[in-house]
């Protein structure tokens, strides 16, 4: 099979992280399923934006203790089941 029939077999979940307001990292999440997802032919089964700092020196867990996102350990299991 090429590799687009391979792409077309799996489930998406897409989470970008961003700095400015989840709203506006929504319309990257929202590209990324319109544009590589729906060419791949690739079911989205869940999206999610989160907020991060846009200096993360050296903290990988930024996301989880920033406080920008307070029902994060939540919104992934949510994606996660999503599949």
């Amino acid at each position: 099979a090429n590799k687009l029939e391979q792409f077309k077999k799996k489930k998406a979940v897409v989470v970008c992280v961003g700095a400015a307001e989840p709203e506006e990292t929504d319309i990257c999440t929202n590209n990324i399923v319109n544009n590589f997802c729906k060419i791949m032919e690739m079911p989205v089964v869940g999206q999610k934006s989160f907020q991060g700092n846009s200096e993360l020196r050296g903290n990988a867990n930024d996301i989880f203790e920033n406080g920008l996102n307070p029902n994060i350990q939540k919104d992934l299991q949510n994606l996660v089941d999503s599949f």
